[in-house]
């Protein structure tokens, strides 16, 4: 206590008690605009981990859109609705085979205007009296340009329940009239 009441002891004091201000206000300074830095590495990363992650769901439908171009334009799509029991079974050992190249879709499937539907019978079950023309990845084709491909909003898929979506395509007969839509279903759980 003698200390303190002596003017050498204030002044060892104050500038003790100044240098640990200093001290204090340089560290909260230095916290500060490094959390202000690491803040900013963080949302650079996230961008770029975005960035990545967009790019890689570019790629993974970019591959389905081609697929569906190419069944467009082969396996008879464009005339099935005039002679479907003749592409009947060609029409489903090629999506019976692409299903087998491709396990992780729920399904490939063509509805035609009249209300015929093609698909893959090994591999999917649909239930008696179904219509492609009601199903909401029909109704999504029946709204595009031609060679355009469309992406549902997710809904539930009709034998289960789980959500799907899907990705199809207006496909039109060789004189330009509505023949179907070709679609492929995709699980998002």
């Amino acid at each position: 206590m003698k200390f303190i009441r002596t003017y050498r002891g204030r002044i060892v004091l104050l500038a003790l008690g100044l240098l640990l201000l200093d001290f204090g206000i340089t560290n909260l300074l230095f916290y500060r605009s490094m959390e202000k830095y690491d803040h900013m590495g963080r949302d650079q990363i996230v961008d770029t981990a975005l960035r990545h992650y967009n790019d890689q769901l570019d790629l993974y439908f970019d591959a389905y859109e081609d697929e569906l171009r190419f069944f467009v334009q082969q396996n008879g799509i464009q005339l099935a609705h005039l002679q479907p029991e003749q592409y009947r079974d060609p029409l489903e050992t090629a999506f019976h085979n692409f299903h087998e190249i491709h396990p992780e879709i729920r399904m490939i499937l063509y509805g035609t205007e009249t209300g015929k539907i093609f698909f893959d019978a090994e591999t999917t079950q649909l239930p008696a009296g179904y219509d492609p023309r009601v199903r909401p990845w029909y109704l999504l084709g029946l709204d595009l340009s031609p060679g355009e491909i469309g992406y549902s909003d997710i809904y539930p898929y009709i034998n289960t329940g789980e959500n799907v979506i899907s990705l199809s395509v207006k496909v039109q007969d060789p004189a330009g009239k509505l023949a179907g839509v070709l679609s492929i279903v995709l699980d998002v759980d």
